[in-house]
């Protein structure tokens, strides 16, 4: 349901207000959010399943981590998900091209809007 919720119908682009605020001040820029999080989601060692996630972690900085199989950000007491990719789903249209499948993903399909909604009740939810 999560990663459902992490997309919608013509998503993707730059994010705007306090998400984007914070994308600037933990990455940077978002082209280099962008960047890094394509390559995190394209681990050379990740075949299968796996998922990229953009968390606020605990120094309430966001953070862009992957993990394997059925691990989450929660579980690993790392911090609170806010939006994540699976990239088992890569090879239904992308086959091995995972850095299209992000960038697609980026592109044309995250929902920005609710991943500010978790961001905005992140704190109370994990810390």
């Amino acid at each position: 349901m999560f990663f459902w919720q992490s997309i919608k119908p013509n998503g993707g682009g730059v994010p705007t207000g306090k998400l984007l605020e914070l994308i600037k001040r933990d990455f940077g820029s978002y082209d280099v959010f962008y960047n890094k999080f394509i390559e995190i989601a394209s681990p050379v060692d990740a075949f299968g399943s796996g998922y990229v996630w953009l968390i606020l972690n605990q120094e309430i900085k966001l953070e862009i981590i992957f993990t394997k199989n059925a691990e989450n950000p929660v579980a690993s007491e790392l911090g609170c998900p806010l939006l994540v990719l699976d990239v088992w789903v890569t090879f239904l249209d992308y086959q091995v091209d995972r850095p299209s499948y992000v960038k697609a993903f980026l592109d044309h399909l995250v929902n920005f809007e609710k991943c500010l909604q978790r961001l905005e009740r992140a704190p109370q939810i994990v810390f």
